[in-house]
């Protein structure tokens, strides 16, 4: 009997760890994304006061006696089994190139995203600011387009009378930018400005501060930063080339002006355009040189029909990235001239009929189900 127990135990740890494993295979598709926030003026620890209860008392507490399923170890890896293959059945259905898109896909949709905190100021209670960006990532041949937010939700009548930014790139300075009021009511202003590419284009890659020095009415005066990452272009999608069917694919042509010759991993998001409804997250990998400078996003058909939607279509939101040629270099950063291109529509029947299957997906997913499976 305790040979069949540990026996049973092992099998439960390695059907655990497999789980794991596997779950990991589910999530290795999914867009690795990074969340930036406005910086705050760090702050000194300040050391706590702990209070410590000296003395003990000694409770006795009965455990309850609970009389459990000889082969519960077992029974749970197998749920998770089952689970975890239900899951990669509908995973594998889908191309990892186009994935279907949901409105809930907020890190897909926002690929660089400059998160927004709103900083306390001491003018007065109830008075904050903040600084907006389009983008944590901002490329040194483009102009700096911001925002500067001023909340007062105190009892105070505070209101700021202007605003002067500037960004500091290790000690490189811009020149000062003099801030225009856009809104103002009882309890917000914005402020908008903008450093044009002449002075941005002269500062460092690397990550860079814009500050905001704030004159309120009163007389008061607040300092406001935020960091952001100041980079080059090493390749620029310049427009679509010709889109057309190939067997079960939608086949989409993009062409680029390429600084920095190299391995670039370029996704987009492909909406459709009568609706404006998410359709599919594209992903292609194109090596890219000044004269091989044209790449092609594949879009299955067993994701179009999934969402329903023969185009036309709207191509947005792009992540340009460069991988590193040789250890030390540094992940380079390319861009679109536009927000978005239009893809032509063309009829789902128009497609092959052909379901997306990975042999090596399939073999994954036939194990799992035997194991979920087995008595």
């Amino acid at each position: 009997m305790a040979h069949d127990n540990k026996k049973n135990a092992s099998m439960a740890c390695a059907c655990l760890v497999f789980v794991a494993g596997v779950y990991g295979l589910l999530s290795q598709d999914s867009s690795k994304q990074t969340v930036y926030r406005s910086d705050v003026n760090p702050v000194s620890p300040q050391p706590l006061d702990v209070f410590t209860q000296h003395g003990s008392i000694d409770v006795q507490v009965e455990k309850p006696k609970v009389n459990l399923p000889a082969d519960l170890s077992g029974t749970a890896a197998k749920a998770q089994f089952r689970h975890a293959s239900e899951q990669y059945a509908v995973n594998i259905q889908f191309p990892k190139y186009s994935k279907p898109l949901f409105k809930n896909d907020w890190a897909l949709m926002n690929p660089r995203p400059f998160v927004t905190q709103s900083i306390p100021l001491d003018v007065a209670d109830g008075v904050s600011a903040s600084i907006v960006l389009d983008s944590f990532i901002v490329h040194r041949d483009q102009d700096l387009a911001f925002s500067v937010v001023i909340e007062n939700t105190g009892a105070s009548d505070e209101k700021a009378s202007s605003v002067v930014s500037f960004v500091d790139a290790g000690g490189q300075l811009t020149s000062e930018v003099h801030l225009e009021s856009t809104l103002r009511d009882d309890t917000r202003q914005t402020f908008k400005g903008t450093v044009s590419s002449d002075q941005i284009e002269r500062l460092t890659s690397g990550e860079a501060q814009l500050f905001a020095s704030i004159d309120f009415e009163s007389g008061e005066q607040a300092l406001l930063s935020s960091s952001f990452k100041l980079v080059g272009t090493d390749a620029t999608l310049i427009g679509l080339g010709e889109s057309y069917i190939d067997g079960s694919h939608l086949i989409i042509s993009a062409l680029f002006d390429v600084e920095v010759s190299g391995q670039y991993q370029v996704q987009a998001n492909l909406f459709d355009q009568t609706t404006g409804e998410p359709v599919s997250h594209l992903s292609a990998k194109v090596h890219l040189t000044a004269f091989q400078n044209e790449g092609f996003f594949k879009v299955h058909v067993v994701t179009l029909r999934e969402m329903g939607f023969e185009g036309p279509y709207i191509l947005k939101d792009f992540n340009i990235t460069r991988s590193p040629a040789k250890p030390g270099d540094k992940t380079g950063y390319g861009r679109s001239q536009e927000l978005e291109y239009s893809v032509p529509a063309f009829d789902l029947d128009a497609y092959a009929y052909e379901e997306y299957q990975n042999p090596i997906n399939q073999k994954r997913l036939a194990f799992l189900q035997k194991i979920a499976n087995e008595s």
